[in-house]
Parts: structure tokens; C-alpha cells; sequence
């Protein structure tokens, strides 16, 4: 060693101090006491680890709003509960239509535009009334419907459990509620529903059908009988708004009127006509040798009125429909004024 060292120094000059330094460095690295942790930090941790276990807790407890992390669940079937209501319906024994109730809305002699009268009468203390029923604006954009309003619809088989147009249905859920129903118990945002309605399904023995954990979505509401038979079994059922043809306002003696002075209104009573009754009065709106080709669309164009834009040029009058969607289809409909009459002819 003191022969390189002498070497070392033989090359580059003496090294003692430099040696010396590198020494001193490393002692105080080894001796240098340890950091201590900032105050701090300790309840930062703390804080952590409780969120953590909150975490942990909540996705091991059963409960709705936590339900994607349990894994897969037992699936509804909503098999029996289909036959059982389609057996009541059939049997008459689906509903028990109160007609006091629908008698005490308020009467009405005059409609406004969207109003129409339902084509299902029913009698009173010896008298035949018609409920009124009111289409929505902007159905596409807005919720247009609130809980606790009764509505018409549209026979509707698209959710699991059906929707009959001759019933009266109440509306208990609308878009972004969040829906779990099961076995019979159904919350809405995580709360028990306590509505009249189901205080009334409570007290006449009926109990509610369905398999909902979801939120609906923009154009979609939950319904339920509105006048259910007692001891029978209920279908909650979602269905898209284009299915509702609109809110029972009120009830009326008249009937719905069968001419049109407009243009507009002769080709409502077209599409009521198919959409509602067996579309054989329709011939009177049509031109002879033509024929409607919407058919299967004819409950919706008649509830989207509101999306109707109508262009008057003299005994031609021109009606589209335009959503303002981008690539969305525009509907077009040519109404010509033949010896006084309204009726629906092909587009120019």
C-alpha cells in the first residue's frame, strides 16, 4: 500500500487532504441522526386509513346503491308475473276503475291545442264523461312529467311487465331517479316510496311485480296502475315518453270532435283515428286512392304536435315535423283543401 501510495503521489502530488475530506464526509453520513416525519403527515395518514376502511365496509354491506360491487345478483323473472297479470286482464280483474275519482277533476267545455278527449268513456251517476288528456311540449328535451300525475299510454310490452292503453297509470318515477325494486319493495334515490298510491296497494292487499337496480335514463318514466283490483298483482313497468300520450287534466261530456276546420286539426283527427280507434273514419282525412304510410307512427306523430311546423300557402298546407337532431329525419305532410275539406295528399 505505501508503495502505491507513493506511486499516487509520484502522479498526481500528495493526496492526504483530499483523502482526509472524503473521510470526514462519509462519518457524518453514517452519524447524521434521522428525519423525523412532519406533524402533519400523522393525521394525514390517519384520515387515509379511515376512508379506507369506510370503503371496505361499504362494499361488504348489502345495499342498493352498492349493489355493481357485489358481483352478480339473482336476476328477476318476470315470467309468472306476465302470465298472472295477463291472465287478470283478460278476466277483468286488473283494475277497479274508481269513477268518483276521475269525476271530481276538473270539468272542462273548451280544449286548448295539445288537449284531446280520451276515446274510453265512462259513466257517472247516469251521465258518460271522457277524460281530457293533455299531450307535452318538448318531450324529447324536458321532463315533462311529475310524480303523482295520472296518465294515458300506449299498449307497451317493451319492459319486462306490460302497459295496457285502457288502464289509467300514475306516474312514481321520472328521468334520473335511481330504481330498486325487489321483491315487492320498491325505494326511489334510496328512499322508501310512501306516495297515496302505494299506501293504497298496501291496504287493498296488491302487491307490486318487478326487478329494477338502475337509473332512468332521459325519456324514460316508471308507471303503476293508477286504480288497481284489490288483492291483485301489479306491474311496475318503465316506458319511454313516447309511450305516454299525455297527463288526465280533467273530464268532459263531449266527444271528440269529427271535423276539422284546420288543416292542422284534420290531420290530428287522422292520426287519433288510426292510433285510437279502428282507422276506418281515417278515409274522410285521406284523398281518394291514397293511403297514410306512417301507420305504425301514428300515436307519435299525434303526441310530437308540439315538434309540428306548418306552412300555409292557400288551399295547400304544408306540415313538418323537424326534432332538430343532427341526422335526424324530417317528417313531411301535404294537407290540400278538396271542396272544403281537409285532407292528406301526397307531398309536392
Amino acid at each position: 500500500m505505501p508503495n502505491f501510495k507513493h506511486k499516487l503521489d509520484d502522479m498526481f502530488g500528495d493526496t492526504s487532504a483530499s483523502e482526509q475530506r472524503i473521510q470526514q464526509n462519509v462519518r457524518a453520513a453514517l452519524s447524521a441522526p434521522q428525519k423525523k416525519r412532519a406533524a402533519w403527515q400523522v393525521p394525514t395518514i390517519a384520515s387515509l386509513a379511515t376512508a379506507v376502511a369506510l370503503f371496505l365496509m361499504m362494499t361488504t354491506i348489502g345495499s342498493p346503491f352498492f349493489s355493481s360491487s357485489d358481483g352478480r345478483g339473482v336476476p328477476y323473472d318476470p315470467l309468472d308475473d306476465l302470465y298472472t297479470i295477463n291472465a287478470l286482464k283478460v278476466d277483468e280483474k286488473l283494475s277497479s276503475l274508481n269513477e268518483n275519482a276521475l269525476a271530481d277533476l276538473p270539468r272542462y267545455e273548451q280544449l286548448l291545442p295539445l288537449q284531446y278527449i280520451d276515446a274510453d268513456p265512462f259513466t257517472h251517476n247516469g251521465e258518460t264523461y271522457a277524460a281530457v288528456v293533455e299531450r307535452k311540449a318538448h318531450i324529447y328535451d324536458e321532463t315533462v312529467y311529475e310524480q303523482g300525475e295520472i296518465v294515458r299510454t300506449k299498449t307497451y310490452s317493451g319492459s319486462h311487465l306490460p302497459v295496457y292503453r285502457e288502464e289509467y297509470y300514475e306516474i312514481v318515477a321520472v328521468p334520473g331517479d335511481r330504481i330498486y325494486l325487489r321483491d315487492g319493495e320498491l325505494r326511489i334515490n334510496g328512499e322508501r316510496v310512501h306516495t297515496p298510491l302505494v299506501k293504497t296497494y298496501k291496504e287493498q292487499n296488491v302487491t307490486i311485480a318487478g326487478g329494477y337496480e338502475q337509473v332512468l335514463n332521459a325519456r324514460e318514466y316508471m308507471v303503476l296502475n293508477r286504480f288497481p283490483a284489490e288483492g291483485s298483482l301489479q306491474g311496475a313497468a318503465i316506458i319511454p315518453v313516447h309511450k305516454i300520450y299525455g297527463e288526465v287534466v280533467g273530464v268532459t261530456t263531449q266527444q271528440q270532435p269529427t271535423t276539422a276546420a284546420t288543416a292542422e286539426e284534420a290531420f290530428d283527427a287522422l292520426l287519433y283515428d288510426i292510433a285510437f280507434r279502428d282507422g276506418q273514419q281515417a278515409q274522410t282525412w285521406l284523398q281518394h286512392g291514397y293511403s297514410f304510410r306512417y301507420e305504425s307512427r301514428a300515436g307519435e306523430f299525434f303526441l310530437e304536435a308540439s315538434y309540428r311546423n306548418v306552412t300555409n300557402n292557400g288551399d295547400r298546407v304544408v306540415l313538418t315535423y323537424d326534432f332538430k337532431r343532427e341526422h335526424g329525419t324530417v317528417y313531411t305532410f301535404t294537407m290540400y283543401n278538396v271542396d272544403g275539406t281537409w285532407k292528406l295528399g301526397p307531398n309536392e
